[in-house]
C-alpha cells in the first residue's frame, strides 16, 4: 500500500485512540463519528474482541458499515458538522500514515 493510498482508517480500541488523540481520549466518546487529524480520517471504534461482549456487537457493527458506506463513495466523502481539529499529542509519532 502506498503511504497516501488509504480510503479509510479505523482506530480500534482505546490503545489506538489514545495513541492518536492523547492520554484522555476514549473510543465511547469519539466512536461513531470522523474525526479530523488527518487525510483520511479515522473512525474511533470498539476493538474487535468487544464483539464477545452482546452489548456492544451492534455498536461495532454499526462503525464497520460507516466505514464500508464511505469506502464504497470513494472514500473521500466531505466530513459533516464542523469540530475542532485534532493535532498531535504531545509530539506522539508512530501514527499511521
Amino acid at each position: 500500500m502506498r503511504p497516501n493510498s488509504a480510503k479509510v482508517l479505523l482506530g480500534p480500541g482505546d490503545t489506538v485512540v489514545r495513541a492518536i488523540f492523547g492520554e484522555d481520549a476514549a473510543v465511547r466518546a469519539l466512536r461513531g463519528r470522523w474525526q479530523i487529524f488527518r487525510d483520511p480520517p479515522p473512525l474511533p471504534t470498539c476493538h474487535p474482541l468487544a464483539r464477545r461482549r452482546p452489548h456492544l456487537e451492534p455498536v461495532l457493527v454499526q462503525d464497520v458499515a460507516m466505514a464500508w458506506a464511505r469506502l464504497r463513495q470513494g472514500g473521500r466523502k466531505a466530513l459533516s458538522g464542523r469540530r475542532k481539529p485534532w493535532g498531535r499529542p504531545n509530539g506522539a509519532v508512530g501514527v499511521a500514515g
